[in-house]
């Protein structure tokens, strides 16, 4: 069994394909991340999904931004990381020739398809990498249960 990762909404599609328009439009010398072409746009972190002996581990690369901007929630069997790099006022006033730096809000949904232990997962953000480690529920062994047999 492995965890599973999915994004929400479910328009996976219709982003890629806004965002193929986008290089279309950086190709022919036009800006892209206007405020028509693109309003409240998501962007996704970099993200490394693995699997250890022990637990589960998710590595997002969201540089710049501040732990009080970052949201991590375990629901049930679902982790949901939400956060929102803010764009400063000085980059916006001037002229741009090249943005590929994302801003503005991303979230991000891991699916477990395995036991977790819920009680001790673990979260740390150093040099531009949030680190989310799940622990997996121990296996046990050696429990019998008694099983009545009714007439």
């Amino acid at each position: 069994m492995r965890a599973q990762i999915y994004s929400l909404p479910p328009f996976e599609e219709l982003e890629e394909f806004r965002e193929q328009i986008a290089r279309l439009y950086e190709t022919l010398g036009f800006h892209s991340r206007s405020m028509i072409f693109a309003p409240r746009r998501r962007w996704h972190p970099p993200t490394d999904i693995f699997e250890t002996e022990q637990s589960v581990v998710i590595r997002m690369e969201i540089a710049g931004l501040s732990l009080d901007a970052v949201d991590i929630e375990l629901d049930g069997q679902i982790l949901h990381i939400y956060g929102r790099r803010e764009e400063t006022p000085a980059v916006q006033k001037r002229r741009m020739y090249r943005m590929e730096i994302d801003y503005g809000e991303f979230e991000q949904f891991v699916r477990f398809s395995i036991p977790i232990d819920k009680d001790s997962v673990r979260a740390h953000y150093k040099d531009g990498f949030l680190t989310i480690e799940v622990p997996k529920q121990p296996k046990k062994r050696g429990q019998r249960t008694e099983i009545e047999v009714v007439e």
